[in-house]
C-alpha cells in the first residue's frame, strides 16, 4: 500500500512549536488547499500538518508552500499529515505554473531571477 501526499496551498495560520521532554521540535500548522470545479463551485480543505523540519517554523500565515509526506494517524489528533519535505514557493509564482511544472516534471521549479554577479572570474 502506497501512503504519499502532495499538497500545494497556503498555510492557514501561524505554526506552533512544541518541545517534547526529549529536545525533540515538533511543529505543526493548517495548509489550505482550494479546490475549483467547473461548476464554479469552489470548496477550501484544511489539512493538519506535522514535521520536524526545523524551517518550517519560519512558515508565515498566508505563504505558499508545497509539501510532500504520508498520513498518520493519533487519538488525540485524529488523522493528520506528517510533512517530510517543505518548500516554500517564491512569491511571483503563479499557482497554475506551480501546478503545471508539478505534474510534468514532479518537482517545482523556481522562478528566474536576475543576479548582479560580483564575481572576478
Amino acid at each position: 500500500m502506497i501512503n504519499r501526499v502532495i499538497l500545494i496551498g497556503n498555510v492557514a495560520r501561524e505554526p506552533e512549536i512544541r518541545i517534547d521532554v526529549n529536545g525533540n521540535e515538533t511543529i505543526t500548522f493548517f495548509i489550505s488547499v482550494i479546490k475549483k470545479y467547473k461548476n464554479n463551485n469552489t470548496v477550501v480543505y484544511e489539512f493538519l500538518v506535522e514535521t520536524t523540519n526545523v524551517n518550517a517554523g519560519k512558515l508565515n500565515k498566508g505563504d505558499l508552500i508545497s509539501l510532500e509526506g504520508f498520513l498518520k494517524q493519533s487519538k488525540t489528533r485524529g488523522v493528520f499529515i506528517f510533512a517530510e519535505k517543505i518548500s516554500r514557493i517564491m512569491k511571483g509564482v503563479k499557482k497554475e505554473e506551480v501546478k503545471r511544472n508539478v505534474e510534468e516534471d514532479g518537482y517545482i521549479e523556481p522562478p528566474e531571477e536576475d543576479f548582479e554577479d560580483d564575481l572576478p572570474f
